[in-house]
């Protein structure tokens, strides 16, 4: 699922495609939000872990999923810090200023109808 956000984030950015979706979620979703939910599902799962090691339940399918929201928290720390360095780049300030202009020309023309 994160390789298609980075093909999309890129292809919008850098190949100047047109995606509403992907760029609302821009409007809503930054970094710091995506290194909280990260951080939140990696200490979920590090608790979970932890409590199925000091539990020394014969079942290991709690230490699994403990480490599988730890891994998929760790993930989602580095997808969010890559998503935001593909938007640094000055060619991506460019097609995100035409993005921008798109959108005020779509709201200035909802505004006129």
């Amino acid at each position: 699922m994160q390789l298609g956000l980075f093909a999309k984030t890129y292809s919008v950015l850098y190949l100047e495609e047109h995606e509403p979706k992907l760029e609302r979620l821009w409007d809503r979703v930054h970094l710091e939000q995506g290194l909280l939910a990260g951080a939140i599902v990696a200490a979920v799962g590090l608790s979970i872990a932890g409590l199925a090691e000091f539990d020394a339940s014969p079942n290991p399918r709690l230490g699994l999923l403990g480490l599988t929201l730890l891994a998929l928290g760790i993930q989602t720390v580095f997808g969010s810090f890559f998503l935001s360095v593909l938007g640094l780049s000055e060619h991506a300030v460019v097609a995100t200023s035409l993005v921008v202009a798109r959108r005020r020309d779509r709201d200035a023309a909802r505004r006129a109808s």
